[in-house]
């Protein structure tokens, strides 16, 4: 199911109006039992700072993508796998104005997961956020919205 035949050529502004006439389908299995939960489960992570947590999801080579708000000015970062693991982490990037950090853990056998390519995503279409690990909950769908103009 997708709106993004609906939103071609449709501004950012009147972008979620004409998503919110959508009714997604009924979802019959658990989301649990989804390709994707089943994909990126393993590679959520929680993320404990000295002021706050958060979750994040391993990408590779043990670069962990998060949000800045939850260690930015962190003097001690520990990320914890599903599997118990625990590893100190170091902040490598931070953009504050997109809430978004990339951290460093060094371990063998770190579960990863793949980002989508942002290239083909089309407005409307489903996205998905995996978070509050561990354990990790099912996913929560959401779509994807068009940029806004003030960040273009």
């Amino acid at each position: 199911l997708t709106a993004s035949p609906l939103l071609q050529g449709v501004s950012p502004k009147n972008a979620l109006a004409a998503v919110e006439k959508l009714r997604p389908e009924r979802r019959t299995r658990s989301a649990q039992d989804s390709a994707i939960f089943r994909e990126a489960a393993p590679a959520v992570v929680l993320v404990v700072t000295d002021e706050a947590f958060g979750s994040g999801t391993l990408l590779k080579r043990g670069e962990i993508l998060t949000n800045a708000h939850v260690v930015d000015n962190a003097s001690k970062i520990t990320v914890t796998l599903t599997d118990r693991r625990e590893f100190a982490a170091k902040v490598i990037g931070i953009d504050e104005a997109t809430d978004v950090a990339v951290l460093k853990v060094e371990g063998k056998n770190l579960p990863t997961t793949r980002l989508g390519d942002p290239n083909r995503l089309r407005a409307g279409e489903w996205v998905v956020a995996i978070g509050s690990p561990p354990p990790p909950k099912p996913p929560e769908p959401g779509r994807f919205s068009a940029p806004s103009e003030a960040s273009l």
